[in-house]
């Protein structure tokens, strides 16, 4: 997942919250498994240096 989140986020979208991470993926056509995946961000107010904090937030499952 981290390979096709980098493929799709160019390095100054971050730092980056989930919608930046979400306006990025779509604006570079990201497929629709990648996009699936980042909508299962949290929507707290964090942010993600880079796509393998992503990726690894995404490993984790979301709070709860």
């Amino acid at each position: 997942m981290r390979v096709e989140l980098a493929r799709h986020l160019e390095r100054t979208s971050f730092p980056a919250d989930r919608r930046t991470v979400l306006d990025g993926l779509e604006a570079h056509h990201a497929p629709e498994p990648v996009l699936e995946a980042a909508r299962r961000l949290p929507d707290d107010g964090g942010r993600y240096a880079d796509a393998t904090e992503i990726a690894d937030a995404l490993r984790s499952g979301p709070a709860g």
